[in-house]
């Protein structure tokens, strides 16, 4: 999931793999498709992680801030980058308006969806998959079957769960993330595993903030280059891992926070644009920064580090099927 571009269609049930499979329509959406993105959620008055993914969505998204001093010391410290200046005034960045729905109850999870036109959707909430059952999402007031809205609702191309077992891998095929593809989803960012509330919470953020950021840089003018969304997710999964390795190392006291900030710039470097041989050259430059080996290094990834958050999400359905395209690409592709 780190050195490749992975998705997957489930295997079962047939009804779902089938329409999948056959359903080879492109949906093609621009940067401003962006600017709209919808998060519903739903937790019980003292639940302890009910503000965790406000809380880190405000900070990334709305209070995270680098100065131009900051900037020059980044850039300086790379041999590709320095002597480059970069203004961070003058960088683009889209302006995300995020509707936040808290839901008690599955009437009012019907009528958010019934009015959402957003091209993504995110689930901050609970999930769960027992034994012989179906995936259900927990709101505050109940549980709810995603089965039981199939043709009730509308679904965006894009979901996204921040929730436990949304697609487990010790359960049956009647999962939640399946229960979305039914219902019309064309992709969905599923869990298989538990996730931890708080890295999920930066997950789902740094998601957003590379959306806020990348994707302005990535389509503008003349130069820019549309891309795929299983690409830009694979994107983010790259920079997620190199990014909990790094924090994994600070907390082992290995490296200093400046010095995870100015890696997390390097990592950066080599993954866009994607470098040739990245994954060692990403190593290397961790290695010198610790001060052991590239071997050192790899055998610690194996002994401790075999299973971040950010490899706990599956890409699910077609999302090479969604592209967001410049607006150059767009006529000719609707041609």
């Amino acid at each position: 999931m780190v050195r490749h571009e992975v998705s997957r269609i489930p295997i079962s049930p047939g009804n779902v793999s089938t329409s999948l499979l056959l359903n080879s329509e492109q949906i093609i959406l621009n940067v401003d498709s962006f600017k709209k993105v919808r998060i519903i959620s739903s937790f019980a008055d003292d639940d302890p992680i009910k503000g965790d993914l406000k809380a880190a969505v405000d900070f990334l998204i709305n209070q995270l801030t680098i100065s131009k001093s900051d900037i020059t010391s980044l850039l300086d410290g790379n041999d590709k980058t320095k002597g480059k200046e970069i203004d961070p005034k003058n960088q683009e960045e889209l302006d995300i308006s995020i509707e936040w729905n808290n839901v008690t109850t599955q009437e009012e999870l019907m009528k958010s969806l019934r009015e959402n036109d957003s091209a993504i959707t995110i689930f901050d909430l609970h999930g769960g998959h027992s034994e012989n059952g179906s995936g259900v999402i927990k709101l505050k007031d109940e549980f709810v079957s995603v089965y039981d809205l199939i043709g009730k609702v509308k679904i965006s191309p894009i979901v996204i769960l921040s929730s436990c077992d949304t697609s487990p891998i010790d359960r049956n095929h009647n999962s939640t993330a399946n229960a979305f593809f039914l219902a019309g989803a064309k992709t969905v960012l599923a869990s298989a595993l538990p996730i931890l509330s708080r890295e999920a919470s930066i997950f789902i953020a740094r998601l957003l903030l590379r959306v806020k950021h990348y994707l302005p840089q990535r389509l503008k003018g003349d130069s820019g280059i549309s891309i795929r969304w299983s690409s830009f997710v694979t994107g983010m999964i790259r920079r997620t891992f190199y990014s909990e390795l790094l924090a994994l190392l600070e907390k082992k006291s290995l490296i200093k926070n400046e010095d995870k900030m100015h890696l997390l710039f390097h990592v950066g470097l080599y993954l866009d644009p994607l470098d040739s041989d990245w994954h060692e050259k990403i190593l290397t430059e961790i290695s010198a920064k610790v001060g052991f080996s590239c071997v050192d290094l790899k055998n610690l990834i194996e002994k401790e580090f075999m299973m971040p958050e950010c490899l706990k999400y599956i890409q699910l359905g077609n999302p090479e099927s969604i592209i967001i395209a410049t607006e150059e690409h767009i006529p000719l592709v609707a041609s």
